[in-house]
């Protein structure tokens, strides 16, 4: 904007004018002064301006500590869906499938995001893929919203789709498009995609002229909204140790579910933090060594809710219980020295954490993938060790049956040696946890 134009969105904002309003957020977004952005975008909000109602759910539902304020985030997107917006629909579908500041409504989710499949948003057919994804008998249906995403612009997509067509035909390895998939979403952070493209550059497989929609059937978006919510998924868990107990199930999660996990947190890591026993704040900490992010709602899709609900049903305990769901990514040498899970009661912080949902009952990890050296779960004073599988799921008890601390929680994620190592982590309360206020 330029300097004489300021004066006149001033006074126009001040009078009143949502759009004027907008604008002026906006300048002072670009030059970082955020305190002011939000003044003058919540008043355009209040006002009903479309674009800032989006932005102030999203940044809502993108912030931690926002807890409190995820009713008004969907009170936004709901004032929005009905103009058709196609990633207001996207958002809500998801926030009435995990049921965050809005009651849970399948029905109401559904159209949402058929909405947002027909306005032709990537990420809404990339869900539908995952989703069809889940049963075998919708294999070729996955593979068309896949290559439908794909073909959108939609990184993981993108991967995905080509991940999948190397299987389908070894020809598909020297195919342009396939490359150029394979190269965006590099280029777009799914790091996934890099790795499997250095591979293929280094293989000598068939070539031959042939068209990927030879291997590929177009589905209608009847067929593609024709899906079945994820439940989650039922496990077998073989206990390792009892009192507390520790057990495993394998195949918690598929390949491309953890795929999925990995490509969206790999862009958002940053050093691991720890509580400080001393003030409960978040802290860096050299006990841990690895790096890590948590899943904010604007990252926090079905795909993901479906994964949280798993891990959540496996603790037996109600998702609303969990903390944010966390992912763990450890390079050679990294590890997460002995420690426990559970607050201490004697340290001086213990109480405000306490205070916000109870005691850290249950602890629920899933390996993300196994081709990595090293990284065990190690339980030092129960002389049990747990070796990582891609998809399999780890259920811990922190505590004694009284509800204190119990020494046997003491546990470690060992170096890794060779390769890296990615795992999610998702700490479960006693009591609800998320829509509380976090002050960090």
């Amino acid at each position: 904007m330029k300097v004489g134009d300021i004066g006149s969105v001033m006074r126009a904002a001040q009078k009143g004018d949502a759009d004027a309003q907008f604008r002026l957020a906006n300048h002072y977004l670009s030059r970082r002064q955020n305190q002011l952005a939000d003044q003058w975008m919540n008043k355009a909000a209040a006002l009903g301006h479309e674009r800032a109602q989006l932005f102030c759910a999203v940044s809502i539902l993108a912030a931690p500590g926002n807890g409190k304020r995820l009713t008004e985030a969907c009170e936004f997107l709901v004032t929005i869906v009905d103009t058709g917006h196609p990633e207001a629909n996207f958002l809500l579908a998801n926030q009435l499938y995990l049921g965050d500041g809005i009651e849970i409504d399948l029905d109401r989710a559904r159209h949402c995001l058929e909405t947002a499949v027909r306005a032709e948003l990537p990420a809404a057919w990339r869900v539908l893929a995952m989703l069809h994804a889940g049963h075998s008998s919708n294999a070729d249906t996955a593979m068309s919203c896949f290559y439908k995403a794909a073909s959108l612009g939609d990184p993981f997509a993108q991967y995905a789709a080509a991940a999948r067509l190397f299987k389908l035909d070894i020809r598909t390895r020297k195919e342009d498009i396939v490359v150029r998939w394979l190269e965006n979403a590099s280029m777009r952070g799914v790091y996934l995609a890099r790795i499997l493209l250095e591979e293929i550059r280094t293989q000598e497989g068939e070539t031959g002229s042939f068209r990927i929609q030879d291997l590929v059937e177009e589905t209608t978006i009847e067929q593609a909204m024709a899906f079945e919510w994820p439940e989650p998924r039922k496990l077998s868990l073989t206990v390792i140790a009892e009192s507390p107990l520790v057990a495993e199930a394998s195949n918690a999660l598929r390949k491309e579910e953890c795929d999925y996990i990995v490509s969206f947190a790999h862009p958002a890591l940053s050093a691991s933090r720890a509580i400080d026993p001393s003030t409960g704040k978040s802290v860096r900490n050299p006990v841990r060594t690895s790096s890590g992010m948590n899943f904010s709602l604007t990252f926090k899709d079905i795909v993901v809710g479906f994964v949280e609900r798993t891990m959540a049903a496996a603790a037996g305990l109600p998702m609303v219980n969990g903390e944010p769901l966390a992912v763990l990514h450890y390079q050679p040498g990294e590890e997460y020295k002995p420690h426990f899970d559970a607050f201490l009661p004697n340290d001086p912080g213990a109480q405000k954490m306490l205070a916000m949902g109870g005691q850290r009952a249950k602890t629920v990890l899933v390996y993300l993938n196994d081709n990595f050296e090293g990284g065990a779960t190690d339980f030092p004073n129960r002389a049990v060790k747990v070796e990582p599988e891609a998809g399999k799921l780890l259920l811990m008890e922190n505590c004694n049956a009284d509800g204190t601390p119990s020494q046997f929680g003491l546990h470690a994620g060992l170096p890794v040696t060779e390769g890296e190592k990615w795992l999610a982590s998702m700490w479960m309360r006693e009591q609800a946890f998320r829509n509380l206020m976090i002050d960090e």
